[in-house]
Parts: structure tokens; sequence; C-alpha cells
């Protein structure tokens, strides 16, 4: 979502900042590890997960090594209908009830995230020093932030989605081309974004500077992210782009499915940071629901120079940091304080609706320096030419059209945020706000005994695949012994402020104790059988049993679970299981 106004001269900064700066050839070393040694970056599609200490080893790499071959679109289906391809095209990736980014980094939940060293001076550079450096003298005494909409209404620098299928045969296909060496030098780039692609006869870039607009194939399930577009040709269906990305998602789900959990383009860029910026706009749904369930994108004047903070993959920042220590990275994400109450800060502050969603979002899931504008910070909003031929329902439909021009941008509490540390890339690690709490009244004491690490997903940090299904698992120590978290790719039933929606994210499953004796359990009421509360909850643990065998033991948390009953979801207290431990002694 690239600029709030038309960069003026410093469109062509921007451009060059995109250009790759190692040619196609890199693309060599690191494929198993997901990271590139030799050019200090990490690999898109690769869902990569951090050292120790949370922080990424480099950015992401400008380019990743695909020899897939997967086709670029599908096979054409004869029993599409026209209507088929008429419902796709409204079908929006940004509407919650069917989030294309579901279960990626912009639904992780940054509560129990770490703070930047430096938090405070940048919260409190961004509130003022930062849009006075670069706002006009007439506009400088009130205005701190901008709105991205588009079709005439507020700003147009934000990206329209336009939802194809290339197995319908009413679908409309252009001819895509590309010159420039940010796409002629990766063959597999040009193989994806470029020659005869899907999309709708009345598609159109931006109207801003960058003029971009990306495409989400619903057949093939890739996203296609461009830049720098113009439609023309002799035959005028072309369109002729400066830069584009790709990634390929899961057309079954339509989701972008556990493989891009970074949203990061596999090669190239559609904006500076090379992630998918368009699925972190803020829906029109969304803002009708007076809810935002991901994380929020912003745009900013400026950040550092030469830091890029993981999952960017490059910067344009003009900031030097020995003159501006506390400007932002471009990709580094910010949120509010744990004990921040939004609700009665938007009660006795007299915020609207619209905004007021949009700080919840960012407390639960994080805003990200997204990318630069002209003078001042910007929110990014659903564009209206991606939901129809002529179609605006932000200027049509009453709701959005007075919640969107009611939107007090102003009022979003730049001074009260916090800021994640630059290069976090903690995936799946907030204990506290992804996984019941497992109970510790007497946690191991003695020594355990070290034997090899158990086999299975339940047991080895890292993705993998068992049984047909996508699993995550992450461990961490536990007193003398160490403890798994594992988490399924599958449905889950969510309650929301307008009603229950079924969305595919990563699940957690259950935790998983890796061996110890008995002597080093102790009188934890996890080893032993029983019933027990702890943290308010209601546990039962039970051992020896045919399940677990003689050198085990399960544990079952009394929780609150959605079951459907009589044509709708209700919660029902039931016994739901939460570990396993395993003896070696």
């Amino acid at each position: 979502m690239t600029r709030l106004l038309t960069l003026w001269a410093a469109v062509a900064v921007a451009l060059a900042a995109l250009t790759p700066a190692l040619p196609a050839q890199a693309e060599t070393s690191g494929i198993a590890s997901g990271v590139d040694s030799a050019r200090g970056c990490v690999y898109n599609g690769f869902d990569y997960v951090p050292p120790t200490s949370g922080i990424a080893v480099g950015p992401h790499c400008f380019s990743t090594p695909d020899a897939s071959g997967k086709p670029v679109v599908a096979a054409v289906d004869p029993g599409k209908t026209a209507a088929d391809l008429a419902a796709v095209q409204r079908w929006s990736p940004l509407h919650p009830d069917h989030y294309v980014a579901e279960g990626t980094m912009a639904t992780r939940l940054v509560g129990s995230a770490p703070r930047a060293t430096n938090s405070a001076a940048i919260a409190k550079f961004v509130s003022d020093a930062l849009p006075r450096k670069y706002l006009p003298d007439t506009l400088d005494p009130w205005l701190r932030m901008g709105v991205n909409v588009g079709g005439g209404v507020h700003a147009h620098d934000n990206i329209p989605i336009y939802t194809v299928d290339s197995s319908n045969p009413h679908q409309w296909f252009a001819t895509f081309v590309s010159t420039d060496a940010r796409v002629v030098n990766f063959p597999r780039l040009v193989q994806v974004t470029t020659g005869r692609l899907p999309i709708p006869t009345w598609a159109k870039p931006s109207d801003g500077g960058d003029r971009a607009f990306a495409t989400f194939d619903v057949a093939t399930g890739i996203m296609r992210g461009y830049y720098g577009v113009t439609k023309g040709g002799t035959s005028g269906n072309e369109w002729h782009f400066a830069a584009s990305g790709y990634w390929y998602g899961d057309p079954t789900t339509r989701t972008a499915g556990p493989d891009n959990y970074w949203l990061g383009y596999l090669t190239g860029s559609s904006s500076v940071i090379g992630i998918s910026n368009e699925l972190t706009q803020i829906g029109a749904e969304e803002v009708r629901r007076g809810e935002i369930n991901h994380m929020v994108s912003v745009t900013f004047p400026d950040y550092l120079k030469g830091t890029i903070s993981f999952p960017a993959k490059q910067t344009d920042g003009g900031l030097d940091p020995a003159a501006f220590p506390a400007a932002p990275a471009a990709g580094q994400v910010f949120t509010f304080p744990r004990g921040f109450d939004v609700d009665a800060y938007v009660r006795a502050n007299g915020i609207d609706p619209t905004m007021a969603a949009v700080m919840r979002a960012v407390k639960k899931y994080g805003g990200i320096v997204a990318d630069r504008n002209a003078f001042v910070m910007a929110l990014n909003f659903e564009h209206p030419y991606g939901m129809g031929d002529g179609v605006n329902p932000w200027k049509t439909d009453p709701v959005l059209s007075a919640r969107i021009n009611g939107l007090k941008q102003n009022a979003f509490p730049w001074a009260l945020t916090e800021w994640l540390p630059v290069g976090y890339a903690g995936h799946l690690t907030n204990a506290a706000d992804q996984a019941p709490a497992t109970p510790a009244p007497s946690a191991p004491t003695a020594p355990a005994v070290e034997q090899p690490r158990p086999t299975g997903v339940y047991y080895n940090p890292g993705y993998a695949t068992s049984g047909g299904r996508k699993w995550f698992t992450r461990c961490e120590p536990y007193s003398t012994t160490e403890r798994c978290f594992a988490y399924i790719w599958a449905t889950e039933v969510v309650q929301t402020r307008t009603g229950w929606s079924t969305r595919w994210n990563w699940v957690f499953n259950n935790l998983s104790y890796l061996p110890a004796t008995r002597a080093s359990w102790g009188s934890n009421p996890l080893a032993k059988t029983g019933t027990f509360t702890s943290g308010g909850r209601s546990w039962k643990t039970s051992c020896g049993d045919e399940w677990t065998g003689d050198n085990g033991c399960r544990a079952f948390i009394r929780s609150r679970v959605p079951v459907y009953r009589d044509g709708t979801y209700r919660y029902e207290d039931r016994w739901v299981f939460n570990n396993v431990i395993a003896f070696n002694g």
C-alpha cells in the first residue's frame, strides 16, 4: 500500500529500492534450512522459525529458489458458468468469513511478544517529530494520519485485489509484459507473472504513483502482486509493469495455506517490504462489522535507512540512524501495552467505531510499517476497484459511507504504542496468547535422565506432514525436561462480534513433555491420577491407562468449546485433552 500521495520526485528512489541487490544466479545455498547463508537472508515459503532469541538471522531474500514447476494457470473446467465467475469476482480475500491470510503472521497474537529496548523512544518519535519533519506547515498543527480508500474516497494509494478463476471458461485473460531487470533476471518470476494470465476486463491499478494491483487465482491459489502497471499494447489488452511477485496458496481452502506464514513473495515484490501488504488492508466487511481480525498495515513518511526488519526483504528508508536513532524500520511491528484497556480509552475519548476497531486490532495482532508515503502515517482500506465493475460501496452503502467518512484517523494514540524488536520473528511463540496454560504447582526437581528425543510430530520442533496433515511444533525448557506445543493446520469455529465463523488456522492440538523419570516429577499433579484446580481451571489426570500405557500420563482441562446443536453453535463445558507426559525410569 504504497503511498498516501504521489511521492513526487521520490518515486524514482522507491523504484530503485525495488531492484535486487544480487543477480538471479545467487539463488543457491541453504534451501533445506530456508536460510541463504551466502546472502544472509531467509527464504520465503519455508515458514521460517527463528533462533531461541526470536530474532531472525536476516531479512527475507529478494529471490527464493522455486523448482516446483507448478502450473501458472489451471486446466479449464467446462462445467463452470458465467454466474460462477461473477461469484468469484465478488469474493473478497479480505472478508472476515474467509480471510485469505488466516493462520499467517497477519493473525499472529502479539500480546506476549517482547518489546524493543528503545520502544518508548520510537513511540515518542512517531507521535510528533516524524510527521512534523514532513508535514507542510498548513497541515502540521492537526494531521497525524491519512486514509487510503480509493475510487474518489479519501486518498488512493492502497492496492486493489482482483479475485480470478483461471479454470472458468468465461474468465477474461490478458497479456502481462515486463522488460524490467527486477523481473526478467528471474526466470521463474517471468513464468508466473508474465504471459497470458487471468484478469477482469474492468481491472485497473491504483490511481496513485505506484499504480499497483494484485490478483488471487482461486483455481491455482497463486497470489500475484504488480507494481508500476499501465495498460496498452497494440491489442489494447496488454498490462506492462515494472515489478512483480508471487506465492502459492491453497486453492482448496482459498487461503495462503501453511507454507506462507510470513506472506512474503517467493521472488520479487510489488511493494518495498516485499510481503503481501494488500492482505493487511482493512476489509469493507470488517468496517461494517466493527471488527478487524488481523494485523493492520500502515504506511509511514519515512523510516530508518539501511535497516530491514524481518519479514521485510528490503527498504527505501531515508533516515540516518545516527541522526534519528528512534526511527522505526521497514517491516517493524507495533502494538499497545499489555495492560492498555482499548475499550475504556474508546469510551473516555469518544473514538468512532472504525478507529476503535483499528485500535483493537493493533493491540491484538499489531500494526506493521508497510511502505513509505508522502508526509504522514496512513491506514489502508479495501480498494473499491477490486469489488466489481463500477462498484464502490464506500460511496453507495450507507453504513460504510458513514463509517469511513466518520473515521477520526488523528485520534490514533501513537504516543501510547509499543514496538517489537527489529527482526522479531516469533512464530506461534506467544504461549500466553496461543495455548492453554499447563499447571506447575510443583515442577520437576530431580535431575532428568537424558534420552534420545522421541520421533514424531509431537516432540520435534519445526514443520512436518503426518497423516496427510500439516503440523507445526515448538519446544521450550520446562524445569529439568522440555515440553513441546503441537499445532495442526485445521478449521476452527470462532465467535465474532456478529456471530459464528469457520476458518482455517494453526490450531493448538496438545502439549507433550519429553521423557523424564517419575522421581523428577515429584508431586506434580500432571504425573499422578486424580483431579485438581490450577489457575482457576479444573483439571484431571489419567496415568497408566490403555491410551498412555504403563509409563505415561495424560491430562485434560475443563474448557468452554463451541458445539453445533439445533442448527447453531453454542459454548458448552467439555473435558479437552491438553498434554501427555512419558516416564523413562
